[in-house]
């Protein structure tokens, strides 16, 4: 079984071992059933999303932490993500290798053409398609408004972003 430790800067991070260690902050995970709850299951506490803003914006590693980056672009618009060193300096105790998900849900008006650029930050390469176009629901719904990522650190100045969705 994988060891979880989990801290406000980083996050959770998987390793060797088998327990769960909270460092700093608060993580609630709740299972089972309750009485708002009687199905039973599992809930886990997020950070609200983050929104970058209209335009061009340089997207900062709290705001990449929240898990979602969440706006209306208002136009064409480019989100720079930060350089590897800010991702680096922002994940205290990283490893080579660590990743941190994100999503970007393009809130424009549907069909609008209003595509968010997402550009990677110095030491930053790219893995797959960075636009995410409005969502499209007249044309047989080809364009959802929104994608995942993943940052993967591969040194102490470098990192990929890979999209996944």
């Amino acid at each position: 079984m994988p060891k979880v430790t989990y801290t406000t800067k980083k996050g959770l991070v998987q390793s060797g071992g088998s327990d769960v260690v909270l460092t700093d902050g608060v993580l609630r995970i709740r299972g089972g059933t309750s009485s708002a709850n009687p199905a039973g299951g599992m809930t886990v506490a997020y950070q609200a999303a983050a929104a970058p803003g209209t335009s061009n914006q340089t997207i900062t590693i709290a705001q990449l932490k929240t898990g979602i980056l969440y706006d209306d672009p208002e136009g064409a618009a480019t989100w720079t993500l930060p350089t590897a060193a800010l991702i680096v300096a922002g994940l205290p105790g990283y490893a080579v290798g660590d990743c941190l998900d994100f999503s970007v849900i393009n809130d424009a008006t549907a069909g609008a053409n209003e595509i968010i650029t997402m550009a990677v930050g110095t030491g930053g390469i790219a893995a797959g398609n960075l636009l995410v176009a409005a969502p499209n629901i007249t044309e047989d719904e080809e364009n959802s408004g929104s994608a995942m990522f993943r940052i993967r650190i591969t040194s102490a100045t470098a990192y990929t972003v890979y999209r996944l969705a």
